[in-house]
């Protein structure tokens, strides 16, 4: 009864909710799974150091910790934790067996650490020395070891998104109470380790498992992300059945309170992954959570803008950039619900904006050039298609306006050359080929026009554009036809 209520206080805790609920993480569930076999198989090696299927076990559990590290990388740690499990409870580190069957673990550790790096580097997903400090960094680690803690601890005011500060650093109460309750908690841990061995190996696993989603190595824009207690959150559930089985020994009442906290925490969940079912809500969370988080604000605004909120969505794309007035995707996003409303004008504004702070915006400039060649700017309209197309070349929308454009100018080579790539982009763009079949006509080949005006009709049939087309395209090749005669 107490394994089971360890599993339910892991299983059923709020902070479960979204690795579980978003997609996105599934990653750490995968790897969550991987390193539990890791473990159980490390722990049978360990029951068997002298026995026959030592090695299988050690084996089995180096190939889960590799599937593991498939799954995601933050499991890079588990080195660490099976050496913690080593001095306590399994009381065998010291030898130098142990020492030696970690080498398959380190020399994962090492190969996965390296591509990982490499990855979120190249990436611009990990930041510099020049953004944070290493006194920063400690900070940020700091305060990931008590938050989390915490929201173990207390589960309330979970959120999708914790946002990075403006101020980051010891002279932030935050930050320094953060720092003074770590090392608090483990001077005190230390000192108690021979009474309370398992307290400290909690507290080291706790940090060891979260340490490549700590500070040390910031990426990203969030401070914390409730997925990322899931490979430390063992630990805590572990201590809550421990504790419901030394007190069963004293008292068989024990269970009733027990049951009760695990239905609390169902009912916690619960209501927390009702949130994941309306974006709407989920975001109005986050921004309740920090008023100033302005991608809290701008993801709001995406999810009321789906909703067919536009007004409300302008407002929360408004706040965004208000918070933040260097934020590309605010501007990106009020162009883009300007540009819906019919107000062109201030779309092109916002957009042009939007794409100097963010030059990188494939769809930026594509939307651009849509509001300019709207608006009768086609210059300027080309030049931002080029900019499109540069980036994303395969945008077959962009290939087709363009060729379009080029060829209102008279054109012939280029506007061919893009509307064949739309065509082979999007084999079933309408549009491509009517202006396809137009630029054939104008180039005195009618039998090719009535092709590509039929491939449209097929496509969209009864369109009266289309089908006035064909009947010209089709006159011409029977004049053509007659006059060849």
């Amino acid at each position: 009864l107490a394994a089971a209520f360890a599993a339910l206080v892991f299983a059923v805790h709020p902070l479960r909710v979204e690795p579980v609920a978003w997609a996105s993480a599934r990653g750490d569930v995968l790897a969550g799974f991987f390193v539990l076999l890791a473990i159980l198989a490390y722990v049978k090696a360990a029951a068997e150091s002298a026995g026959p299927r030592y090695g299988r076990w050690i084996a089995a559990a180096a190939v889960f910790y590799a599937l593991a590290l498939l799954g995601k990388g933050a499991a890079l740690t588990l080195p660490l934790g099976l050496i913690i499990l080593d001095v306590y409870p399994l009381r065998r580190f010291g030898s130098r067996r142990v020492w030696v069957e970690k080498l398959p673990f380190f020399a994962l550790a090492l190969v996965a650490g390296l591509v990982a790096v490499y990855g979120k580097y190249y990436g611009g997903l990990i930041y510099g020395l020049t953004d944070y400090t290493p006194a920063q960094r400690l900070a940020l680690s700091a305060y990931g070891l008590i938050f989390y803690l915490w929201k173990t601890i207390w589960p309330s005011g979970l959120a999708p998104l914790y946002q990075l500060p403006h101020a980051v650093g010891f002279s932030e109460p935050a930050f320094l109470f953060s720092a003074l309750a770590a090392a608090a908690l483990t001077i005190l841990l230390f000192a108690l380790r021979r009474r309370w061995p398992w307290a400290l190996a909690a507290w080291a696993w706790h940090g060891v498992m979260l340490l490549p989603t700590l500070g040390l190595l910031q990426n990203g824009p969030q401070i914390a992300a409730d997925r990322y207690d899931y490979l430390a959150a063992p630990a805590a559930a572990l201590l809550a059945g421990a504790a419901a089985l030394y007190l069963s020994r004293r008292s068989h009442a024990i269970f009733g309170p027990a049951a009760t906290v695990a239905a609390l925490l169902a009912v916690f969940t619960w209501a927390q992954a009702a949130l994941w079912r309306d974006p709407v809500a989920l975001w109005s969370r986050a921004v309740a959570y920090n008023r100033e988080a302005h991608l809290a604000h701008q993801y709001l605004g995406t999810a009321l803008l789906a909703a067919g909120n536009v007004e409300q969505a302008l407002d929360e794309f408004d706040i965004s950039k208000r918070i933040k007035p260097d934020y590309a995707s605010a501007y990106l996003s009020i162009a883009f619900v300007l540009g819906q409303l019919g107000k062109t004008d201030g779309a092109i504004e916002n957009y042009r904006i939007g794409v100097r702070l963010f030059p990188g915006s494939a769809a930026g400039h594509y939307n651009l050039a849509n509001q300019l060649f709207k608006r009768g700017d086609k210059d300027a309209a080309i030049e931002e298609y080029r900019a499109a197309l540069r980036l994303d070349p395969r945008n077959a929308s962009a290939h087709n306006n363009l060729g379009f454009l080029l060829a209102a100018k008279g054109e012939v080579d280029e506007p061919l050359a893009h509307f064949t790539a739309a065509l082979q982009l999007n084999p079933r763009h309408v549009t491509a080929y009517y202006n396809m079949g137009m630029l054939m006509l104008r180039t005195g080949q009618p039998d090719r026009a009535a092709d590509f005006f039929s491939e449209a009709l097929r496509l969209s049939p009864g369109a009266p554009d289309l089908q006035r087309a064909l009947e010209v395209a089709q006159a011409r090749r029977t004049t053509t036809a007659g006059d060849k005669n």
